[in-house]
């Protein structure tokens, strides 16, 4: 089965589905189930609910702030380095990753080692994505994009039928009847996965060249139970199967650089990278000042979508470059609007 994915791999027709099912061991942040828990305690809801089922109960009085504001603070990746998993996962040279996961660790792996990718949160994303790069799709929005999110049962139940995803869902359609599918940080018996599976893949019809889950532990029934839906389980761990996948292809991608016991900070790759991290700075400022001009002609009240969506994403880049040139060891000033009063 290894022999077959790397053929897959190795001609370009293996796509990555990568969940947020992992410990945080292995990711650096918590997984669903922790995250089901900790909202459940904090909403004096039952224990062992999905998240889905968890958030769905917690938004029935018609405030998603309170989940979402934790997610986001339980996701919140500033500071956070990526783990050896996403290291690896920017190694596979797979043309496509459509991930759940709603942290960005992996874009910043994939900033870290100077590899290009698309990032598709919304359909108008699409427009501008570099058919030459690697393409990373959140089919379940991004944080600071808190209007993107699928969180709660409702939200999984409309996803298929979104019209303001119809472009990004046909590129999901488009990639996985095309391709091998790898399914990575997924716990197959989760009610949230079977939501996926329901809502989203089987619409997708048999899968064209096969499809492949990572998942320890599963029981003989369940096993057969995915057979049928002509999914093979992998009895591996996740970085055993990363590191034989990757290993072909080690040389291809240097891995940022790491500290020392001898060393302060991380050194930039050179000074060409450097300058290119600045001047994106200096871009994504500038774009925050002209947006943050706009909300102030129309009143935070009555700004449109865009223009807050605009802002949010310019503070998370700045504030994701702002780091990366931290762990250089080289000095950023704090402009006063980069994060939010």
């Amino acid at each position: 089965m290894i022999s077959t994915l790397q053929n897959h791999l190795a001609t370009g027709r293996l796509a990555l589905f990568l969940g947020a099912d992992l410990p945080a061991a292995l990711t650096g942040v918590p997984g669903r189930a922790e995250l089901a828990q900790g909202l459940a305690q904090r909403h004096g809801l039952p224990a062992g609910l999905s998240l889905a089922a968890t958030a769905q109960r917690v938004t029935q009085g018609g405030n998603r702030f309170a989940f979402t504001d934790f997610l986001t603070r339980h996701l919140d990746t500033l500071g956070k380095t990526p783990q050896p998993l996403h290291q690896l996962l920017v190694r596979l040279p797979v043309p496509v990753i459509i991930t759940t996961a709603y942290d960005s660790l992996l874009e910043l792996a994939f900033q870290q080692a100077n590899t290009p990718l698309n990032r598709v949160v919304r359909d108008s994303d699409l427009a501008f994505a570099d058919p030459r790069q690697r393409t990373l799709i959140k089919l379940y929005g991004d944080l600071p994009q808190r209007d993107t999110l699928i969180v709660t049962e409702d939200d999984h139940y409309g996803l298929w039928r979104s019209r303001e995803k119809e472009g990004l869902l046909d590129e999901v359609r488009r990639t996985l009847r095309g391709s091998a599918v790898l399914f990575l940080g997924y716990n197959l018996a989760d009610p949230d996965f079977n939501l996926l599976w329901r809502e989203v893949l089987e619409r997708v019809g048999r899968f064209a060249l096969g499809a492949y889950a990572v998942n320890l532990g599963l029981t003989p029934d369940a096993q057969r139970v995915w057979a049928e839906r002509h999914v093979q389980v992998l009895e591996l761990a996740p970085l055993a199967l990363l590191e034989q996948l990757a290993a072909p292809y080690a040389q291809q991608v240097s891995p940022p650089p790491t500290k020392t016991k001898n060393e302060e900070s991380v050194l930039p790759p050179d000074n060409e990278e450097l300058a290119h991290q600045q001047r994106l700075l200096a871009t994504h400022r500038r774009t925050l000042t002209i947006l943050l001009e706009q909300q102030a002609v129309h009143t935070t009240a009555f700004t449109p979508p865009s223009v807050v969506h605009g802002i949010t994403e310019a503070r998370t880049q700045i504030q994701r470059i702002k780091a990366v040139l931290h762990g250089w060891g080289v000095p950023v000033a704090d402009a006063p609007d980069d994060t939010a009063a």
